[in-house]
């Protein structure tokens, strides 16, 4: 699936592309970002209720985000596109900054672009085919997958619902006395 997002949903794109989603972002024109849509086949996604409504008139498939916290985003995203779960795979990850591709490079190709420290610590490193930024899986990847772990057991609480009663059948409330 691909996305366009509009400006208010900047932080979002971003970790929709970690996610390996092709993310279009940054266009301040709603015109724009109808037509980038319309021609690329995109979903877009929005916090713009006025723009949803352009876009359902044009048969453009959109999605409205109503959360301003980036993980209801997703939760709320992933919610709508009817999915159970969210995964994190860095080998389908897009550059968060470009939207590039992503290709796996042998650590022996680094020496002159990555900190020696990191290339002695880390064995997976990607580049980005379009703006040439590195990637390597730091202590800010395991903020990402706590973060989308996070989103993960939301998605499940809200499909499993509350809890269930006691063993007994009962619970407090309604237990005879």
């Amino acid at each position: 699936m691909r996305f366009v997002t509009d400006v208010m949903l900047g932080r979002l794109s971003r970790w929709l592309r970690l996610l390996g989603f092709d993310t279009t972002s940054g266009l301040r024109d709603d015109l724009r970002l109808l037509q980038t849509a319309a021609a690329e086949g995109r979903t877009l996604l929005t916090r713009d209720r006025a723009l949803i409504e352009q876009a359902e008139r044009m048969g453009i498939t959109c999605i409205y985000i109503s959360s301003s916290q980036l993980q209801d985003q997703i939760v709320e995203l992933f919610e709508s596109l009817g999915s159970s779960s969210i995964d994190l795979d860095p080998a389908k990850s897009r550059c968060p900054m470009c939207n590039g591709e992503l290709k796996a490079v042998p650590r022996e190709q680094l020496p002159d672009q990555v900190p020696e420290k990191v290339l002695r610590y880390h064995s997976e490193f990607y580049v980005c085919a379009a703006c040439g930024k590195i990637y390597w899986m730091g202590r800010h990847w395991e903020n990402i997958e706590k973060k989308i772990s996070d989103a993960n057991a939301m998605i499940k609480e809200k499909h499993v619902g509350p809890a269930r009663p006691s063993s007994t059948g009962h619970d407090d409330a309604t237990r005879d006395l």
